[in-house]
C-alpha cells in the first residue's frame, strides 16, 4: 500500500511540473478591450489588420488599417451578424518605414499642421449599435476623425501582441478605447 501511495505521489509530482512547464511555453488569449462613446462602455473582443499590398504598385506601402470589433469578420472583410461595435482605423507609417507597423503615436492628420513625412491618421471610424445583413454593414451610429479635433492612435508590439490605445474628440464627443492581443490579417479588395 506505501508503495502505491508513493507510485501515484511520484505521478503527481511529475504531472504537476510537467504541466506547469507547458504552460510557460503558452501564450494565453489576451484578445480583451474596451470601448468608449460619449460615456457608454462597449467590448471590443477581435483585432484585424489590412497590410499594405506588396504587388500593387498603386497601394500606398505606408497606409494600413486595424479594424476592432466585438464580433467576428472574415479575412475577405465580411461583416458577421454578431458585430455591433467596429472601430477602423486608417493608419499611414513614417515615410522611414512604409511597409510596417511602427510601435507609435499616430496623430490625426491636419493638412494645414501635420508633417506627412511622420506617422499620422487618414481616417478613423467609430460604429456603435451595428445592424448588418447578408455579411455587410448596414447601419449604427457613427463617428469620423474628419469630424474631430484631436485624435491619436498609439501602437506597440511584442511577439505577436498588440497594444492599442486610442482616443478621439470634438466639442460634442469623444471616444476612448483599448485593445490586446492578436491581430488577424485581412484582404484587401
Amino acid at each position: 500500500m506505501k508503495k502505491l501511495f508513493f507510485l501515484l505521489g511520484v505521478i503527481f509530482i511529475l504531472v504537476s511540473c510537467n504541466s506547469d512547464d507547458n504552460n510557460k511555453n503558452v501564450i494565453p488569449n489576451l484578445s480583451t478591450g474596451t470601448l468608449s462613446v460619449n460615456g457608454a462602455n462597449h467590448t471590443l473582443l477581435h483585432g484585424y489588420i489590412y497590410l499594405p499590398i506588396s504587388d500593387n504598385p498603386e497601394y500606398d506601402p505606408r497606409r494600413f488599417n486595424i479594424v476592432l470589433s466585438d464580433g467576428d469578420i472574415s479575412t475577405s472583410g465580411s461583416v458577421g451578424d454578431n458585430v455591433h461595435e467596429i472601430v477602423d482605423l486608417g493608419l499611414y507609417t513614417s515615410q522611414a518605414n512604409p511597409g510596417s507597423v511602427e510601435n507609435t503615436t499616430y496623430d490625426l492628420y491636419f493638412p494645414s499642421t501635420s508633417d506627412f513625412n511622420d506617422p499620422f491618421i487618414d481616417n478613423g471610424s467609430i460604429a456603435t449599435n451595428v445592424v448588418t445583413s447578408n455579411g455587410m454593414f448596414i447601419t449604427g451610429d457613427e463617428l469620423d476623425s474628419d469630424d474631430m479635433d484631436s485624435g491619436h492612435v498609439n501602437i506597440s508590439e511584442t511577439n505577436g501582441i498588440y497594444t492599442i490605445s486610442f482616443a478621439f474628440s470634438n466639442a460634442e464627443n469623444s471616444a476612448t478605447g483599448t485593445f490586446t492581443g492578436k491581430l488577424t490579417p485581412l484582404m484587401v479588395n
